[in-house]
């Protein structure tokens, strides 16, 4: 028995990463798990690790900026399985550290239509699902790079922030439907983070940590998002949950 049997969680960029790691902590606490990414051999790789390991779990493509993908996400969730309990907002493309100067248009709108807008569309899709249900889950992913003033990182860097904002403006707005928002901002290693950054980069990261060293992606990342969709954290929204070991001090 898990502390999430019976709910239903969609999470974005399970496909790599840390949203890999999340969908395994969801599914280890009996939550059934929709997996989505652009790219579905990597999400089918997922759902497969899940089932490997007796949890439930669905693999469906979506490019999150394209509002269409994401609509009909939803609904195959919902005829598929008939409700969505949690949403979990993870992808985001992530640019090579680069100077201000350096970074181009294209940089800044893959930056800001996968990570706010792909957010924007999932909340707005998932929302009356969850109100008619009498509430829900909602987690999004921002990051100490936009707080903490990281060099290198503008675009990502003002992405994560305005997601903040919109975890917050929707935690106002939607706790009258017990619809719960809130937001993380992890520090943990992947081999897919380790691609996004140069060792100088790295040695900066890590400069600001309190615990010296990387979070745990399943075991400290993942179950922060658990706690997040449990009973546990029944009076939490509009919080920013730092999992970052003590990086967020620093600002």
């Amino acid at each position: 028995m898990g502390i999430l049997d019976g709910n239903v969680a969609i999470l974005t960029g399970a496909g790599k990463g840390l949203g890999k790691y999340e969908a395994w902590a969801l599914a280890k606490e009996g939550a059934t798990v929709v997996c989505v990414a652009r790219t579905l051999s990597a999400v089918e790789e997922t759902a497969e690790e899940i089932e490997g390991f007796g949890g439930k779990a669905l693999a469906i493509s979506c490019d999150v900026s394209d509002r269409e993908q994401v609509d009909a996400c939803v609904a195959r969730t919902i005829q598929e399985f008939g409700r969505v309990d949690f949403l979990i907002n993870n992808a985001q493309i992530i640019p090579p550290s680069t100077p201000i100067m350096e970074w181009t248009e294209k940089m800044m709108r893959d930056t800001w239509e996968s990570g706010l807008l792909g957010s924007y569309f999932f909340m707005q899709a998932v929302f009356p699902h969850m109100k008619e249900a009498g509430g829900g889950r909602i987690i999004n992913t921002s990051s100490g790079s936009g707080h903490g003033n990281l060099p290198g990182t503008l675009g990502y860097a003002c992405t994560k922030e305005a997601i903040r904002a919109l975890t917050r403006m929707a935690a106002r707005e939607w706790g009258q439907y017990n619809i719960l928002v809130n937001v993380i901002a992890p520090a943990a290693i992947t081999p897919g983070a380790l691609e996004c950054m140069d060792e100088e980069m790295e040695r900066n990261i890590l400069a600001m940590f309190a615990v010296p060293r990387w979070g745990k992606a399943e075991e400290e990342v993942g179950r922060t998002v658990v706690f997040l969709c449990s009973p546990d954290s029944g009076y939490m929204t509009g919080n920013t949950i730092s999992v970052d070991g003590g990086a967020a001090m620093v600002v």
